[in-house]
């Protein structure tokens, strides 16, 4: 019977679409409302276990770059950047630009900590997913003297970044320059969460008055970061 009136129930939709309309409603009924189509899940991160063959992969090529692309956005001076080109191996690329540093580090930080949960001290997130609740992406400003944040476009808050010389993009092909990126954009995030600088240390604006893992500032959040990775708490496969 359950079959039956299914083949009915095709058969008036045919019969009434054939007509030019819809089926009719009932008279007072409301309107018909569309169903919404379902959000797919984000790609699930995946563990690194090769950081040299990581980052010799083109971000085009990595199942979360769609993910990545929609959640955080890269200005440059203020404007959206869309193509990033890169050509594999990506470490080896000529023109190793600072939206393709940017966007590697993103990728590095989607899939740093796959299979984690509750292990950051300052937030119960994986870490991209703690970033891009923090802010919308980064703004590369070629007049900056400093990075810092942040920027507001379109009513989000951007980190700023410098732009880059070509002996520090040289260096950010490696896991040695995105590691200290990625300490930097965590800083930057942090410092949402109304955190500062004191100079308690001697370096201007360059230390925090404490070191609590109970609620970790910005320079903290860097150093938590750095010794999980130098420890292996968070195998990046180094």
């Amino acid at each position: 019977m359950a079959h039956r009136r299914a083949a009915f129930a095709a058969v008036a939709l045919v019969l009434a679409f054939g007509c030019g309309g819809s089926p009719p409603s009932s008279p007072g009924s409301p309107p018909a409302v569309p169903t919404p189509t379902p959000t797919p899940p984000p790609p699930p991160a995946q563990p690194i276990t090769d950081i040299l063959g990581f980052l010799d992969t083109c971000p085009a090529a990595d199942p979360a770059y769609a993910q990545i692309r929609s959640d955080l956005t890269i200005r440059r001076n203020g404007v959206r950047v869309n193509d990033i080109p890169c050509v594999p191996p990506a470490s080896g690329q000529p023109n190793y630009t600072d939206e393709l540093i940017v966007l590697q580090g993103f990728r590095l930080m989607y899939h740093m900590d796959a299979g984690l949960s509750g292990h950051l001290p300052w937030t119960p997130l994986r870490l991209y997913l703690w970033f891009v609740s923090q802010v919308g992406g980064v703004n590369i400003d070629d007049t900056a003297t400093y990075n810092g944040c942040c920027q507001t476009f379109e009513g989000k808050p951007y980190i700023v970044l410098i732009h880059q010389d070509d002996f520090n993009r040289d260096f950010d092909r490696s896991w040695d320059g995105l590691s200290g990126n990625i300490l930097l954009y965590a800083h930057e995030a942090r410092h949402r969460a109304g955190f500062g600088h004191t100079s308690c240390c001697g370096i201007n604006g360059g230390c925090d008055q404490t070191y609590d893992e109970a609620n970790l500032s910005t320079y903290g959040v860097q150093y938590w970061l750095a010794r999980a990775w130098a420890r292996g708490d968070i195998n990046v496969g180094l």
